[in-house]
C-alpha cells in the first residue's frame, strides 16, 4: 500500500519536477515517507488571472522544455512521487528567515517557491525532497487528504 497526495496542476507536475520543494496546505501531517503525488483532474489554474506571480515562473520553465503546457499536463493520474522530510508552520517571521534547515537539507524561499504556494500565517508547509516524475501517468481517481493507493503500482 502506498500513500498518495492529490495536488491541482500545474502544482503536481511542479513538484514532481523539482521545481516546487514545499507543498502548502491548510492542514498539518506526522507523516513522514516516500509520497506518490496524484495529478487531479480539477483545472483551476483556468482561474487564475494573468497577473499571478505563478506565471511570471511557469512560462520561463515552459519555454526552455522544463515542463508541459499546462493544458497538456496529465490530469487524472498518479504522476510521480516525493520523500516528504517535514512540515513547518508560517508565522509572521518565516518568510523573513528566507531559508529553512531541515535534516540536513536547505529549503529556501525563493521567488519562484513564494509564487507557487500559499504562505499564509498558519498555513503549513510540507518540504518535499528526491522527487521523481513518471514516464507514464498511472490514472486514479484521486482524494482528499493523504489517501492509501491499494492497487498494485506499475512504474515505468
Amino acid at each position: 500500500m502506498i500513500k498518495v497526495l492529490s495536488i491541482l496542476q500545474p502544482w503536481a507536475s511542479l513538484a514532481v519536477l523539482g521545481h516546487k520543494r514545499i507543498e502548502t496546505r491548510s492542514w498539518n501531517t506526522k507523516y513522514r515517507g516516500e509520497l506518490y503525488i496524484h495529478a487531479s483532474l480539477g483545472k483551476n489554474y483556468k482561474k487564475l488571472k494573468a497577473d499571478d506571480p505563478l506565471y511570471r515562473f511557469y512560462h520561463p520553465l515552459f519555454a526552455y522544455n522544463k515542463i508541459e503546457p499546462m493544458e497538456k499536463l496529465p490530469f487524472g493520474a498518479i504522476i510521480g512521487k516525493v520523500d516528504l522530510v517535514e512540515t513547518i508552520q508560517f508565522d509572521k517571521n518565516t518568510i523573513n528567515r528566507e531559508q529553512d534547515f531541515h535534516y540536513g537539507s536547505l529549503f529556501e524561499y525563493t521567488p519562484q517557491e513564494l509564487a507557487f504556494g500559499d504562505y499564509t500565517t498558519g498555513r503549513f508547509g510540507w518540504l518535499l525532497a528526491n522527487p521523481v516524475m513518471f514516464d507514464k501517468p498511472i490514472p486514479a481517481k484521486g482524494q482528499l487528504g493523504i489517501w492509501n493507493y491499494d492497487e498494485k503500482l506499475i512504474i515505468s
